[in-house]
């Protein structure tokens, strides 16, 4: 247990007499229970250590350590007569630096040890100081402060200091931040704060993640009329949407498509929805964390968002921004006492907080809050251009090494999601995972498909690890189908040209080899479109080998192979499909 004082009678502590905060730098008096000889406390990244002269010779590693804090960084002291005491000291453990690159990041994530981690989109491992910022709280919360300032004041001096720091990072006020525990959770008290009558349009894409599809279709239960805006591609049609919202009084998009990668006009979409006066909600959880991002540029009425994907941050730590233009239109349908100005007053005890707080409704823990908080100082630390321009890198490096005809996402990338096309997913992120400890995702739409996520702390190893195990289930299906067709002079032939590079299931980009003869064969064609895309790149590498069949004109024996190989094609999928 940590527990943290200020020394009133320390000849450095001085009080300013208005505003009762310390100077500068003050001596910080810690008594620490050191656990291993390689912790040293260190607060905040302005703090180092430092040993008090008076003390050296009586103190012992787990005894009393003076240490230097900028008080700069928000903290708040409260006077209890003989000393002053934080209401909030963040201890890092020893093992923590300072962060300047995405190295950095990883070699601070423990989960990058048994696999590579590539599913951030949908939830990403955080960094030790992340975790270790979480513990502290609940340490600090349910131990230090249990007597003096008690829990609930100072959960709520919590409260507003990561509001502050949230909004600092976003580019928005303070009361424009509300803490939810994720975006499905913000974009539902958005739902129910606002007045809905039967025949109210609300408009949403057909990119949406299910965050952003199920409460509307509970409303559509009411006489509201739901409208989904088609895309291609992950490309919105703006005519299509402008006819959507011509007459709507809701709108809900995503700023970074979840299936595509692809981002979206959202200041024009939100210019265009206002123009026909409808209140606009973003999903833009994909966002935070893999971009420099101003929440306020798109003039948006609501922004949705979350810790635990791109910011580094935990599970239950939820963000929503609200415009102060439109906060008191909004009555939210559930309420508690953090809502509300004066919960214990009986006359106003109904008064909605002036600001986005009152969507806050009760007892939360502040752990998540503060994994976020100290997320966000990790991402600061890095810069948040280093962290966009090391994620294009790698979205751009995996995305030329796939076949045109495989990739879903842009050829240029536009964010950390990379989409591509493959036979039977589900079977080719369990053998990813079971055969290279390589965590991918399948996706619902669009259908046989696979998502990688690319963030600040993957790697160009990780992404050719990647192409490699895909790679790997097209040669083992290749090299079986040569040895089945080809003499032992072919395939030791083959297996030197392999070895050498060129030939390579995962960069090929065309079957011309193939084509340039297929035309010669009346059957080939029928034969060539029944087969997937995977079974025509594994027949035409197999082609190679077989040359000799096609220049000698022997076509019934070419025949014959098409024949097999289809039904050894048929029967491989079928396997696939039961395993």
């Amino acid at each position: 247990m940590r527990r943290l004082s200020v020394g009133s009678n320390s000849p450095n502590v001085q009080r300013n007499a208005h505003t009762g905060i310390l100077n500068k730098w003050v001596w910080v008096r810690v008594w620490e229970l050191i656990r291993s000889p390689r912790t040293i406390i260190d607060i905040r990244k302005h703090a180092h250590m430092i040993h008090s002269p008076q003390h050296d010779s009586e103190d012992t590693l787990s005894s009393r350590l003076l240490c230097a804090v900028d008080t700069n960084e928000r903290f708040e002291w409260v006077d209890t007569g003989d000393c002053f005491r934080p209401r909030h000291i963040r201890v890092r453990s020893a093992q923590y630096c300072i962060m300047t690159k995405p190295a950095d990041i990883r070699a601070t994530v423990p989960a990058f040890e048994d696999v590579r981690y590539m599913n951030t989109g949908a939830s990403g491992p955080s960094p030790q100081p992340v975790v270790q910022a979480a513990q502290d709280a609940i340490e600090m919360h349910e131990w230090d402060v249990a007597g003096d300032p008690g829990p609930y004041p100072h959960a709520f001096g919590r409260y507003d200091d990561i509001r502050s720091t949230i909004a600092d990072f976003l580019d928005a006020s303070p009361e424009e931040i509300a803490l939810t525990q994720s975006t499905s959770d913000g974009i539902n008290r958005i739902a129910g704060a606002l007045s809905w009558e039967p025949g109210d349009v609300i408009v949403r894409t057909d990119l949406e993640h299910p965050a952003g599809v199920l409460p509307w279709e509970r409303l559509e239960r009411y006489g509201c009329d739901v409208r989904v805006v088609p895309t291609q591609n992950g490309r919105i049609d703006r005519d299509a949407y402008r006819d959507a919202v011509s007459d709507a009084s809701f709108v809900c998009l995503s700023a970074l498509t979840w299936n595509y990668g692809t981002i979206l006009p959202v200041e024009t979409l939100v210019a265009d929805a206002h123009d026909a006066g409808a209140f606009v909600l973003v999903d833009a959880v994909q966002i935070p964390g893999q971009r420099p991002f101003d929440v306020t540029k798109w003039n948006a009425d609501a922004v949705a968002m979350a810790s635990h994907k791109w910011m580094l941050g935990l599970w239950g730590g939820g963000m929503l921004y609200v415009d102060n233009s439109v906060i008191p239109d909004l009555d939210p349908a559930a309420i508690g006492y953090r809502s509300v100005v004066s919960p214990g007053d009986e006359e106003s005890q109904y008064e909605l907080k002036p600001g986005a707080a009152r969507f806050e409704v009760g007892t939360t823990n502040t752990a998540p809050y503060t994994a976020l908080e100290a997320a966000i100082e990790v991402i600061e630390d890095v810069g948040t251009e280093t962290i966009q321009s090391h994620i294009n890198t790698l979205a751009t490096r995996l995305s030329a090494s796939v076949p045109s005809e495989r990739l879903v996402s842009p050829s240029d990338p536009e964010s950390g999601l990379v989409t591509v096309r493959v036979d039977d997913p589900q079977t080719v992120v369990e053998r990813l995972n079971a055969n290279h400890d390589i965590v991918v995702r399948t996706l619902p739409d669009p259908a046989d498909a696979i998502r990688a996520s690319l963030h600040v702390y993957n790697t160009r190893e990780d992404v050719d690890a990647l192409l490699t195990g895909l790679q790997s289930m097209v040669d083992d299906w290749w090299w079986w189908l040569i040895g089945f067709f080809s003499s032992k002079r072919r395939r030791e032939r083959a297996y030197i040209l392999w070895k050498k590079g060129q030939i390579n299931p995962a960069t090929v980009r065309s079957w011309s080899p193939m084509r340039q003869y297929h035309t010669s064969h009346p059957l080939w064609e029928e034969l060539w479109e029944q087969f997937s895309l995977c079974d025509r790149k594994v027949l035409s590498k197999c082609w190679k080998t077989n040359i000799k069949f096609i220049s000698n004109g022997r076509c019934i024996r070419v025949t014959w192979i098409l024949k097999i190989t289809h039904i050894i094609c048929s029967l491989k999928n079928f396997l696939l499909s039961i395993r």
